[in-house]
C-alpha cells in the first residue's frame, strides 16, 4: 500500500505539473441562492455608524405608528418602480416580457391577489396580510423624457455586481424604487439578491434591489420555482424595513436565532428554514413556525403577517430615506405613474450579433434588440457586408473578405427614431490562415496593433470599457517595446488582445506558446487575472489553455501600492502554453484576456508560437486537456473535458495526501463536450488542495483542484 501510494502522488505531481488550470466565471445556474440584505446593511453601518441615528429615528416611529389595516379605509399606495438592466449581451439582457412578469408577481403578492395564499395553514390566516401597495413601472425619467421603465446599460459589471452598479445608472431613489438586475453578484458571497433598508444605504444612490436575472419573475430566464419567483418580494420586503423572521442576520437554522426577533409581534420566534424546504409542521422555538412567510427561506413563502403589513407603512410614512415621497402625488406626476398617464415612447436602439468573430464567407445573424418603445421599422447598414442594408427585423448577413466592420441600425415608430452604432462589432478573419507558424511578437512595431501594409499581421484589442493596452518603451525584457495592460478600468472589467490567424502545420514536434509577463500586486486584495484562450473556427469559440490570478500571476515577491513598472529581466517571467492539440490546425487565434482585479499594470514581451522543447504527454482519450473552472475556487467548480469516443467514465476525488474523498460514476458517455459540477465531490466548505482523476475505458488524467 505504502508504495501504490507514492507512485499515485509522483504520478499526480507529474500530470498536474503539466494541466492548465483555468478560471471562467460561471455561478450555479440552476441554484437557489439566499438573500445578502444582512451581510450590505451590516457592513454598510459599521462603515458609516452615523446612520444608526436615522434607523433609530425610524425604529421609534415604528413603534409609534397606528396603521388602519382596514382596506376599505385605506388607500393604495403607487411605487414609482425603474427597472435597470445592466448586462453584456449575454441571457442576463432579459426581455420586457420577463420584467413584467416579475412586476406582477410583486403586485400580486403586495396587494393579496396571489392565489396561493388561500393554502396558508390554519394557524396564520387570521394573521394574512394586503399590503395595499402597487408598483408600477415609471412613465417618465428624472429629467421627464418618455420611458418605459426599463433601462438597458453595457457593462461587464454584471458578472460580480454589487454596489457597483449603481455608479453605472442609478435613478433619484427619493422618487424611483431602483431595481438593478444582474448576471450574478459578488458581495462576499454570491446572492440571489440584496436591498438597503431604509437609511441603511451608505449614500442615496446605493439605495434600492440588486438580483439576478435567474431569480426576477417565473420565465425567460427565471429558473422558476415559488423561491425564484418570490425573490423580488422578499427583497421589496427588505426595502420596506422588514427583517428575516428569525431576526437580522443571513443566518438561518440556528437555535440562538429563537432569541433574537425581527420587530414584528404576530411572527413567531423561528430559526428560519435553512435549506429552501417547506416544513409546515416545522416548530422550532415553542411553537408553529411562519414557514409560508415571504421573509423566510421556505419554498412556499405565500404571506406576509398584518404586522409586517404595520411595519411597511410606517417606512412609507417615515421621512427616513424618503420612503413617503415615493407615493406623494406630485411624485406619481413627476414619474408619470399617476392615474391615467400613458404615453408611448420612441425606441432606443440596440442590437447583437450571434458571432463577432467568424471566418470570411460565413454568415452572422443580427438581433434587434430595440428597447423603451415597440419598434416598426428598421433600417440597417451593413459596410463591406451582403446585403450592405436591410430593413428586416433580424437580417442575416455575409461578410467574404477578413477585416472589422461597424454596423449601424436605426429604429423606428410613431413617436421618433433612435441610432445605434457600433463600431467594429464584426471581426472577419481569413478562412485560411496566411500566416505561418512559429510566429513571434516582441511590440517593437511602433503601429503595433497594427502593421503598416501588411493587414494580415494586425492584432486586435477589445475590451468592455475604454481601451486600457499600449505599446510602451519605457520597459522591455528584450529590446526597448512592451505591451502594457493599464489597471485604471473598473474591477472586473475584461479587455483581451487577439493574435492575427496562424497555420500551425508548418511547426515539427510538440507545440506551444510561450510570453514573457511582469507583473506585482498593489496588496494582498488585489486579484488581476490573466487567461490565455485559442480558437480554431475564427474566433466563433474559445478554448482556454491557461490562467493565472492574484498572487499565482505575481512576478516579484513585494507588493507595490503606488504603480509597478518592471526595473530589469529578472522581474519578469517566462510562461508556457501547450497548444499539442492544435498542432494540426491551418487556422489558429490566441487571446490573451484580462480581468481587471484592482492591481497594478500587467506587462507583456516576447510572445512566441512555435513547436514546444518540453516533453509534454497528451491523453488519448480527450480531444484536448481536460480542466476545472474556475480554479482556486470555493467548492462549486466545474469539471469540463471534450471526449474523442464513447466509454464508461468515472471522476474521483483524492486530498492532498492521496486518501480517496469521493467519486462519481458517470456511466457510458458518448464522443463530445461535457460538463460536471463539483460541488457534491467534497463536503461543504471544505478547503484545500484536492487531486481530481477522471477516468475512462482505464485510461486517466489527473488535475490539481484549489478550494480556498
Amino acid at each position: 500500500m505504502i508504495i501504490k501510494y507514492h507512485q499515485f502522488i509522483k504520478q499526480t505531481l507529474r500530470l498536474t505539473s503539466l494541466i492548465l488550470l483555468v478560471f471562467f466565471s460561471n455561478p450555479a445556474y440552476t441554484q437557489n441562492l439566499t438573500c445578502g440584505s444582512d451581510i450590505v446593511n451590516q457592513k454598510a453601518l459599521s462603515e458609516n455608524p452615523e446612520l444608526q441615528i436615522q434607523i433609530d429615528q425610524l425604529e421609534k416611529f415604528t413603534k409609534d405608528f397606528e396603521y388602519e389595516g382596514d382596506i376599505s379605509k385605506s388607500t393604495t399606495k403607487i411605487i414609482p418602480v425603474v427597472v435597470h438592466i445592466i448586462h453584456n449581451y449575454g441571457a442576463e439582457n432579459i426581455s420586457k416580457e420577463q420584467v413584467l412578469d416579475a412586476i406582477r408577481i410583486l403586485n400580486e403578492d403586495f396587494q393579496l391577489l396571489n392565489q396561493d395564499q388561500t393554502t396558508v395553514i390554519p394557524q396564520f390566516q387570521d394573521r394574512i396580510a394586503n399590503c395595499n401597495i402597487e408598483f408600477r413601472l415609471a412613465g417618465k425619467d428624472p429629467q421627464g423624457n418618455c420611458t418605459d421603465g426599463i433601462t438597458r446599460t453595457v457593462s461587464p459589471l454584471t458578472f460580480n455586481a454589487n454596489d457597483n452598479v449603481k455608479q453605472l445608472i442609478s435613478w433619484t431613489t427619493s422618487r424611483y424604487l431602483n431595481i438593478w438586475v444582474v448576471n450574478s453578484i459578488d458581495i462576499g458571497i454570491s446572492a440571489g439578491g440584496y436591498a438597503y433598508r431604509p437609511g441603511n444605504a451608505p449614500i442615496a444612490a446605493f439605495d434600492g434591489i440588486v438580483i439576478i436575472n435567474r431569480q426576477f419573475g417565473s420565465i425567460g430566464t427565471s429558473i422558476g420555482g415559488n423561491f425564484a419567483a418570490r425573490t423580488l418580494t422578499h427583497e421589496v420586503g427588505h426595502y420596506l424595513n422588514l427583517l428575516h423572521p428569525w431576526g437580522p442576520s443571513n443566518e438561518p437554522g440556528l437555535q440562538s436565532n429563537c432569541n433574537v426577533d425581527d420587530g414584528v409581534t404576530d411572527t413567531p420566534n423561528t430559526i428560519g428554514v435553512a435549506n429552501i424546504s417547506c416544513n409546515l409542521s416545522q416548530s422550532t422555538c415553542g411553537s408553529i413556525d411562519n414557514v409560508q412567510n415571504f421573509m423566510d427561506y421556505s419554498s412556499c413563502a405565500i404571506m406576509f403577517t398584518n404586522g409586517q403589513n404595520t411595519r411597511v407603512q410606517a417606512a412609507l410614512s417615515s421621512p427616513i430615506a424618503s420612503r413617503n415621497n415615493l407615493s406623494s402625488n406630485a411624485n406619481l406626476v413627476f414619474t408619470g405613474t399617476n392615474n391615467g398617464f400613458q404615453v408611448p415612447c420612441a425606441p432606443i436602439a440596440d442590437f447583437n450579433v450571434n458571432f463577432t468573430y467568424a471566418c470570411a464567407g460565413e454568415t452572422l445573424t443580427f438581433q434587434d434588440l430595440s428597447f423603451n418603445g415597440d419598434v416598426t421599422s428598421w433600417v440597417w447598414s451593413f459596410p463591406g457586408g451582403t446585403p450592405s442594408s436591410s430593413t428586416q427585423q433580424n437580417p442575416v448577413v455575409t461578410y467574404n473578405q477578413a477585416g472589422l466592420y461597424n454596423v449601424s441600425l436605426v429604429a423606428t415608430n410613431n413617436k421618433g427614431s433612435n441610432q445605434k452604432i457600433r463600431g467594429q462589432i464584426v471581426k472577419i478573419n481569413p478562412a485560411v490562415a496566411v500566416l505561418d507558424a512559429p510566429l513571434f511578437e516582441g511590440f517593437e512595431n511602433t503601429s503595433f496593433p497594427s502593421f503598416l501594409g501588411d493587414a494580415n499581421k494586425n492584432w486586435i484589442y477589445e475590451s468592455s470599457g475604454n481601451n486600457p493596452f499600449a505599446r510602451v518603451t519605457n520597459t522591455a525584457f528584450t529590446a526597448s517595446a512592451s505591451l502594457k495592460y493599464n489597471d485604471a478600468l473598473p474591477t472586473g472589467s475584461v479587455s483581451s488582445f487577439i493574435s492575427p490567424a496562424f497555420d500551425m502545420t508548418k511547426t515539427s514536434g510538440p507545440a506551444s506558446a510561450t510570453f514573457k509577463i511582469a507583473y506585482a500586486r498593489k496588496n494582498s486584495e488585489s486579484n488581476d487575472r490573466l487567461a490565455v484562450f485559442v480558437s480554431r473556427n475564427c474566433g466563433r469559440t474559445w478554448v482556454p489553455r491557461f490562467s493565472k490570478s492574484g498572487e499565482a500571476l505575481t512576478t516579484v515577491s513585494a507588493n507595490f501600492s503606488s504603480g509597478f513598472t518592471p526595473s530589469g529581466n529578472n522581474q519578469w517571467k517566462v510562461e508556457n502554453i501547450n497548444l499539442v492539440a492544435f498542432a494540426n490546425d491551418e487556422n489558429l487565434l490566441i487571446k490573451f484576456e484580462v480581468t481587471d482585479g484592482g492591481g497594478n499594470a500587467i506587462y507583456f514581451d516576447d510572445i512566441n508560437i512555435s513547436e514546444s522543447t518540453l516533453n509534454i504527454d497528451e491523453v488519448s482519450f480527450l480531444k484536448e486537456n481536460a480542466i476545472i473552472y474556475p480554479n482556486p475556487g470555493n467548492g462549486n467548480e466545474t469539471l469540463s473535458f471534450d471526449l474523442l469516443s464513447s466509454g464508461k467514465t468515472n471522476i474521483t476525488v483524492y486530498d492532498a495526501v492521496g486518501r480517496k474523498i469521493s467519486s462519481k460514476d458517470l456511466g457510458m458517455l458518448t464522443m463530445g463536450n461535457y460538463q460536471f459540477g463539483l460541488s457534491d465531490m467534497i463536503q461543504n466548505g471544505s478547503k484545500g488542495i484536492y487531486f481530481l482523476q477522471l477516468e475512462q475505458n482505464s485510461q486517466r488524467i489527473t488535475l490539481k483542484w484549489i478550494v480556498q
